[in-house]
């Protein structure tokens, strides 16, 4: 009798191998817990507990480790959950970045020719002169795509008037910004820049 609930403990100490999910600190504190169980269970034999009471341990034992099993199992199905949502999440993101991008090229095929200002510039120096544009942080090469901080596109340094330069007009929450002598055209619900044209300002 006394194998038959070493055996049925072997068992239950062996899960918390199972449960990848759980930190080391879990593991260890569980299967301490199993380990006291079993001793437990040593020291009622010693005593000389009926065979009932024995039967009795071993079902509780068992009726744990499916417990435990059904937890672990229903734990990894949780986070393999998380992760499909995360991955689903990003592939939404990234179809509507390159969305609006394309979007935005297509605008400026119909619209605007990306290029349009640059004419009007040459006979317009004054009204693209840097004047005293200041900014508490040094200038930071943006690229198309990249991420860009709040502070870089709040609204005290967007272009209220892009038509003034000859700039397309911007949709949604798409906004131009000044980044010095730089123009970012930016998502400012996610945080992205669209488009950057380099040295609009002199």
């Amino acid at each position: 009798m006394r194998k038959m609930i070493i055996f049925g403990l072997m068992i239950a100490t062996a899960i918390p191998s199972m449960a990848s999910a759980q930190s080391a600190a879990d593991v260890r504190r569980d299967r301490q817990e199993y380990q006291k169980e079993r001793r437990d269970v040593d020291r009622a034999i010693d005593r000389g507990a009926s065979p009932n009471r024995v039967a009795k341990e071993i079902r509780e034992a068992r009726d744990a480790q499916r417990d435990y099993r059904d937890t672990v199992r229903d734990r990894e199905q949780d986070r393999r959950d998380w992760q499909r949502d995360r991955d689903h999440d990003r592939r939404d993101w990234q179809r509507e970045r390159n969305q609006d991008r394309r979007d935005w090229q297509r605008d400026q095929r119909h619209d605007w020719g990306r290029d349009d200002w640059r004419d009007y510039r040459r006979d317009n120096r004054h009204v693209y002169s840097r004047g005293n544009w200041r900014a508490p942080w040094k200038y930071q090469r943006f690229n198309n795509g990249g991420h860009i901080g709040r502070p870089y596109y709040s609204e005290r340094y967007w272009i209220s008037d892009p038509w003034r330069y000859r700039l397309p007009q911007t949709r949604g929450y798409q906004r131009w910004v000044r980044h010095y002598d730089d123009v970012l055209l930016v998502d400012t619900r996610r945080g992205r820049v669209i488009d950057v044209i380099r040295n609009f300002f002199w």
